[in-house]
């Protein structure tokens, strides 16, 4: 099972819990994508879940534009139905998303921690938390390591 960690820091909701935020896995899409076995949503499935939520028209057409694995990461992540602001929420999701494929393909910022990368392997985290994690403060990083492997 693919593991999704969100520092409380980004998911308030999770503090609050007392317990790590968690997502479902990656929803069935139409094919397999290269980075993790995720499947590459179609045009319809991009269509749909635009439409199902309220986003301006440049956060609808910075989705459409994205790459394949990029949709992917951002479609994985479910709905902005809870979100204040759907379109900034959709913006920050495709970011994310654009920093966790460069991550991945081997594109690694100059920040990379190896200690992080290890952890994110290790716990077989999703892309959109491994992204979560990448970008936050090295002094976040080494508290969510120092917690130990993640347990669901």
């Amino acid at each position: 099972a693919t593991r999704h960690f969100v520092p409380a820091r980004l998911c308030p909701a999770a503090a609050t819990a007392g317990a790590s935020h968690r997502t479902p896995g990656p929803r069935s899409m139409s094919t397999p994508g290269p980075l993790d076995g995720g499947d590459i949503p179609t045009n319809e499935e991009i269509d749909k879940f635009l439409s199902s939520n309220d986003v301006d028209e440049n956060a609808a057409n910075d989705l459409k534009s994205c790459p394949p694995e990029v949709q992917r990461i951002v479609l994985s992540r479910g709905g902005l139905g809870t979100a204040r602001n759907p379109s900034a929420a959709l913006i920050a999701r495709i970011r994310d998303a654009r920093t966790s494929v460069s991550s991945v393909g081997g594109e690694k910022s100059s920040g990379s921690d190896p200690g992080v990368e290890a952890f994110l392997k290790a716990n077989e985290v999703d892309e959109s938390a491994a992204a979560s994690l990448r970008s936050a403060p090295p002094d976040v990083q080494r508290t969510v390591i120092a917690r130990g492997e993640l347990t669901g």
